[in-house]
């Protein structure tokens, strides 16, 4: 009889992993001291976990989620956490709960090319900004054009009042994005492309969000283990105008280390970092 225990024990612990099999973890761990001109030395611990799943309801039809907590630059966990689920088929996919918005997930995104995570180039100031009560739907890609629809509310409870629209194509190394958010008539257009030959990648976005502009303009070269990239942006706010360069080892493909440096165009804000990032 306890040999029957025994050996059902061992078969439950090893059919465990297969009830499992569509649920995943990944993150990632940025550690980084960085000094600003005037200032003393400091660390930003940064830190992702993201629990992601899905399950297949047959005829074309499955259900995902995602759970991410995030932590960054000593904010409060979870501040820019993410938590949706939702439907993908033959229809395209839609997804509710908190998560990232069109333009900022889509256009805003493309601006970022640097090693760093604290330090960014991504156009305004909503950097991986999530919004609670919204629901998102993009489209399965038609020839090369993808279309995408959202929508929140400002509180719970509230009408879906704040709408967006995102239209996508890519082709080859090409990719080009234009994005429109309506927030109770404060209005935001993204507009953004990206090419990739080889091992180059340029690219350029612009953002008009309540009448202020910026553009980012953006290179970077992958030399083996090696990313060197370069990134400036110009605002109509000058707190907003910096330039930025990186330098990136990859010691394996979840470590890497990286060094940036970050113009800041005004007196005693530049920025020279050192970090290490690992993934998983």
């Amino acid at each position: 009889m306890k040999k029957q225990l025994i050996a059902a024990a061992v078969a439950s612990l090893v059919a465990a992993p297969a009830a499992f099999a569509d649920v995943k973890i990944s993150g990632q761990i940025n550690t980084e001291w960085y000094k600003t001109d005037g200032g003393d030395l400091s660390q930003d611990l940064n830190s992702d976990i993201v629990f992601s799943g899905s399950e297949d309801l047959g005829n074309g039809l499955s259900a995902f989620f995602t759970i991410a907590s995030v932590q960054d630059a000593g904010a409060a966990f979870n501040a820019g956490g993410k938590v949706f689920a939702g439907l993908k088929g033959s229809f395209g996919k839609v997804s509710l709960g908190k998560q990232e918005m069109l333009v900022e997930s889509q256009v805003m995104s493309m601006a970022a090319n640097d090693a760093s995570d604290s330090v960014s180039n991504e156009v305004t100031s909503a950097v991986g900004a999530t919004a609670d009560s919204t629901i998102i739907y993009t489209s399965n890609s038609m020839n090369g054009v993808k279309v995408g629809l959202g929508a929140r509310a400002e509180a719970v409870g509230d009408d879906l009042d704040k709408t967006e629209i995102m239209v996508e194509y890519k082709t080859g190394g090409l990719l080009l994005r234009a994005a429109a958010a309506d927030d109770n008539g404060v209005d935001t257009t993204g507009l953004g492309a990206k090419f990739t030959m080889g091992d180059w990648t340029v690219g350029a976005v612009t953002v008009d969000e309540n009448n202020v502009d910026e553009s980012w303009v953006g290179a970077s070269y992958k030399m083996g283990n090696n990313t060197l990239a370069l990134s400036t942006r110009n605002s109509d706010t000058a707190a907003n105008e910096d330039t930025i360069v990186s330098l990136k080892h990859s010691l394996s493909k979840r470590t890497s280390v990286y060094a940036v440096f970050k113009d800041d165009g005004g007196a005693n804000s530049d920025v020279t970092l050192v970090g290490m990032k690992h993934s998983f």
